[in-house]
């Protein structure tokens, strides 16, 4: 049996990603609706689709 932390945001790989997609939310002006939030997340995770390094990188230890 392994002890395993209840929470560990940093070995979670979305966390990272919940964290980018929040701060590029916050800098965008406020809506209420809801399809264009929709639509600014969908097209942000489109973008990180693209670069696959910066959702690799914060995974790698240097050792």
């Amino acid at each position: 049996m392994f002890y395993l932390p209840p929470y560990s945001p940093e070995m979670n790989p979305d966390e990272f990603i919940n964290r980018d997609l929040k701060t590029e939310l916050h800098i965008r002006p406020a809506t209420s609706y809801s399809g264009t939030l929709k639509r600014i997340a969908c097209g942000f995770m489109n973008i990180l689709r693209g670069i696959p390094e910066r959702i690799i990188a914060p995974l790698i230890i240097d050792t």
